[in-house]
């Protein structure tokens, strides 16, 4: 019969969890330099979507613009 260490999965996680953390810390500066970027392409190319989705929906206020039916 072979024994299994129970503890292994959780114990690998926690090191897995650790090794993400710490990734995330080493390259922080890298992330904070991609953040004006990714903000810029969500305002100013992603927003303005729902605008034109609204151009081809029949909007009813009290459906809301997802459950509006498209015309």
């Amino acid at each position: 019969m072979s024994s299994v260490n129970v503890y292994t999965s959780s114990t690998s996680a926690k090191v897995e969890t650790c090794r993400r953390i710490k990734g995330l810390w080493k390259y922080r500066w890298l992330y904070a330099f991609m953040l004006p970027g990714l903000l810029y392409f969500i305002l100013f190319k992603y927003v303005p979507l729902w605008g034109l989705m609204m151009a081809f929906k029949n909007y009813q206020p009290y459906l809301g613009l997802m459950k509006s039916p498209w015309v």
